[in-house]
């Protein structure tokens, strides 16, 4: 089994293991399920919007993995791959959205704490690939300093991009873990996403600036994923002005548009004028 095998089975196995449970965890609370989309105010608008949501990553997705696939040499730190998981990571991730949305007003809170957990340590996981591939970046961009010496080693700079990314993903694991109820859950998530977004979002602009990043468009990445941040922020705030069909409608609907335009900028090379 060669190396391009080897990774289409390991992705696949993960990515099937992952739905497995999921799918368990949804035969465990069909009657739960049925109930709610009977008696939960637009539940079917919500399943809807989900679903089309889910369709669309899907897509997007598999075809950045296609495209990783397509080339020579394989690299796990290539852009198809990681923009390719951070897609792929949003398909379970949304799935545990919906069902949270099914029984949240039916099951007692400790097991509806558990699922919540479960869904952001796929938040989490969601954002690793392009947190990885940003501390890849700023890592590069401090190795052009002539007074940042240890930078300038590549094998230096992938260690160094690796623990970081471990620390950062255990930390914030670790505060989801130990986060006592949903209220400071859902407070404590953002708190931990909003800073990797913006740290995302300046490295796709710096790439832009600085020419790096040409065969995609890394400002139409930029401002789709400042969109992001500014629908992460609204799913912060909105579940305390909005009921709670709206405010999951409007995110699903604002969601779908950000990733559609992230999508655009991965495949659509600068033009001569912006380089």
């Amino acid at each position: 089994m060669d190396k391009r095998q080897k990774y289409l089975l390991g992705l696949f196995l993960s990515f099937l293991f992952i739905l497995l449970v999921i799918a368990v965890l949804y035969y465990y609370f069909l009657e739960t399920i049925l109930l709610s989309w009977e008696a939960t105010q637009g539940i079917i608008q919500v399943t809807i919007l989900t679903t089309i949501k889910i369709i669309t990553v899907s897509i997007i997705g598999l075809y950045l993995i296609k495209q990783w696939f397509k080339q020579e040499d394989l690299y796990l730190s290539d852009l198809p791959f990681l923009t390719g998981l951070f897609f792929l990571i949003l398909v379970p991730a949304k799935f545990l959205d919906l069902l949270s949305a099914f029984i949240k007003d039916y099951v007692i809170d400790p097991i509806f704490l558990t699922i919540v957990k479960l869904r952001f340590f796929l938040a989490i996981l969601n954002l690793v690939p392009m947190i990885f591939l940003s501390i890849g970046m700023i890592l590069f961009y401090l190795s052009l300093n002539e007074n940042k010496n240890r930078f300038k080693d590549k094998n230096k700079r992938e260690k160094t991009q690796k623990y970081i990314i471990i620390i950062i993903a255990l930390i914030e694991l670790f505060l989801i873990i130990i986060a006592p109820n949903y209220t400071t859950l859902f407070n404590i998530v953002p708190l931990l996403v909003i800073p990797s977004l913006i740290m995302i979002v300046w490295v796709f602009a710096f790439a832009h600036k600085n020419k790096k990043l040409t065969n995609i468009n890394p400002l139409i990445v930029a401002i789709g994923f400042g969109l992001y941040l500014l629908t992460t922020i609204y799913r912060s705030l909105g579940q305390y002005i909005f009921e709670l069909s709206i405010y999951i409608i409007t995110s699903e609907v604002f969601e779908i548009i950000t990733f559609i335009i992230i999508f655009i900028g991965l495949i659509k090379k600068q033009s001569i004028a912006e380089k």
